[in-house]
């Protein structure tokens, strides 16, 4: 027979296991309803004690046109990028992930659902991997968008130390932008921050042969191009 101690012990044990077993169910239909699929939860959201009228008026603008398109079609992707949209504004990012994702769910080339959620790994949850990622998934939907190859280089060359990687994605997107003079001026002052004066001459010049009525470039570079 058991002892009495042992009885305890074991008491305690399932006790344990019981309730953890009821927190992962609790979690699991708990979170599901509070992020997506509870539509009396879906757009109750919590106003920023700073938000001023100017703010909550546009709070309810988002809310109200998110709402329509949930009633009108829930599983359209772009109903969850308004509503992400809505949730990114008041700074609730955990359900503004939930909201793109579920965008992308439904289709997968959502570009905007996309670049929200690599800013908000970038600049909100600091993970620069995850927004590596979606910067370069971002690319590879529409990769004729010059704004993401820089920003993808900045990442690179700012936050995730490589260098070598930010060189490359500008020289990436030149290529298949045909030298796109933002790109040009990106990779210029890249080579000047990292000290390649010899690269940043010749891809000064390079701006300047391409684009010579251009005189805010014959100003900023013009030197460097000598």
């Amino acid at each position: 027979m058991l002892s009495k101690k042992n009885i305890l012990f074991f008491s305690a044990l399932l006790l344990v296991v019981i309730i953890f077993a009821w927190l992962l169910l609790a979690k699991k239909n708990g979170g599901e309803d509070v992020g997506l699929n509870n539509s009396e939860q879906l757009f109750n959201v919590a106003i920023p004690a700073d938000f001023d009228d100017n703010k909550k008026e546009r709070l309810a603008e988002k809310l109200a046109e998110a709402r329509a398109l949930y009633e009108k079609d829930k599983n359209y992707n772009w109903t969850w990028v308004v509503l992400g949209n809505a949730y990114e504004f008041v700074r609730d990012y955990d359900r503004a992930i939930l909201a793109y994702e579920k965008s992308l769910e439904l289709n997968k080339n959502t570009i905007t659902a996309v670049l929200s959620l690599a800013d908000i790994y970038e600049r909100q949850k600091k993970d620069y991997s995850l927004a590596e990622e979606y910067y370069k998934k971002a690319i590879a939907i529409d990769y004729t968008k010059p704004d993401i190859y820089i920003t993808l280089a900045k990442l690179y060359e700012f936050r995730l130390n490589q260098p070598d990687k930010s060189e490359a994605t500008y020289l990436q997107g030149l290529q298949n932008l045909e030298n796109n003079p933002d790109l040009l001026v990106g990779l210029i002052t890249f080579y000047q921050r990292t000290n390649s004066a010899a690269k940043a001459g010749e891809y000064a010049r390079k701006l300047l042969a391409l684009y010579p009525d251009d005189t805010s470039y014959k100003k900023d570079f013009g030197d460097l191009a000598k």
